[in-house]
């Protein structure tokens, strides 16, 4: 079980012997030294350019779009692509597809959202940061301003 100092400058003289070199150059904890930063800023995914084009081809492959056209060709275009389209694999593979467009949509509003709460836990890290480093530089300060009585010049 560990010892407690019945005497603060006990504690106050270990602890300086210990944080001795806290003022040499590299002496402060490394997450101390860098900069604290998360990097350029991330662009929304849920209005991402290349997911709107992923859209866009899944209204095409499904039609939803195509303006009405007449004539014999249009008619048997219209009754082959009916035949296809009743096809199971192809109703298996465009409910595929509209599932794959609906979890990347989610994955894409996820993404956003953890973005937002990482940048609030960077701002909260950020200042605790900030607290600790004025805190360690007060202590450092106060542990370099203080005279180890076993250091004092004995009266005689």
């Amino acid at each position: 079980m560990g010892r407690v100092a019945s005497d603060g400058g006990d504690l106050v003289g270990r602890v300086a012997a210990s944080a001795a070199d806290l003022g040499a150059p590299g002496g402060a904890p490394r997450s101390l030294r860098r900069a604290f930063t998360l990097g350029p800023p991330l662009h929304p995914m849920a209005g991402h350019p290349e997911l709107a084009a992923a859209h866009e081809g899944w209204v095409e492959l499904t039609g939803a779009r195509r303006a009405p056209v007449s004539g014999v060709r249009a008619r048997v275009a219209r009754l082959v692509v009916g035949v296809i389209r009743s096809h199971p694999e192809y109703r298996h593979q465009r409910d595929l597809l509209a599932q794959l467009t609906r979890v990347v949509d989610a994955l894409a509003k996820r993404c956003d959202e953890l973005e937002q709460r990482l940048q609030v836990v960077h701002d909260e890290v950020e200042d605790i940061a900030a607290v600790l480093s004025e805190d360690l530089t007060r202590l450092t300060a106060l542990l370099a301003s203080r005279q180890d009585p076993r250091d004092a010049p004995a009266d005689g």
